[in-house]
């Protein structure tokens, strides 16, 4: 495949991604929500919202000026920060600044926040073996 073709792949994927948050963008922000995202899955999976047995993705997006509720799940997750200026992150009582293109990874059962001071919204793919967990019905996601 020519570097052409793969740079035009490469958008048209780009844009199904686009269009696919449209409607989830225009969901209203309520006082059970925290921010959107787009969760990836697999048809093979029989309506599951996981892209392999042990593993979800998820694109999660945070508005300029708004905070995610603090959260604890059973999963490992891995944040890759691709719109992050401004943004960070409360690991149990530790600040962690976004850099753009930075990768995170929080450990199963800490207790974490996003928070988005910037002036962009923040958007960030996010991989976590919570898969395994739904699975073994052992998710252990809670607010507080």
């Amino acid at each position: 495949m020519t570097a052409w073709r793969q740079c035009i792949d490469h958008r048209t994927k780009s844009n199904e991604i686009e269009r696919q948050f449209g409607p989830v963008l225009n969901r209203p922000i309520t006082e059970n929500t925290s921010s959107h995202a787009v969760v990836f899955s697999n048809h093979a999976l029989n309506g599951s919202t996981n892209i392999l047995p042990t593993i979800n993705c998820t694109i999660n997006t945070l508005e300029p000026g708004r905070d995610q509720r603090p959260h604890r799940h059973n999963g490992v997750a891995v944040t890759l920060s691709l719109q992050g200026e401004g943004v960070y992150s409360m690991i149990e009582d530790q600040r962690v600044n976004w850099i753009e293109y930075g990768v995170q990874i929080t450990s199963a059962a800490f207790l974490h926040s996003h928070h988005n001071r910037g002036g962009a919204r923040m958007r960030s793919p996010i991989i976590q073996d919570g898969a395994l967990h739904c699975y073994t019905r052992t998710p252990g996601f809670s607010w507080t």
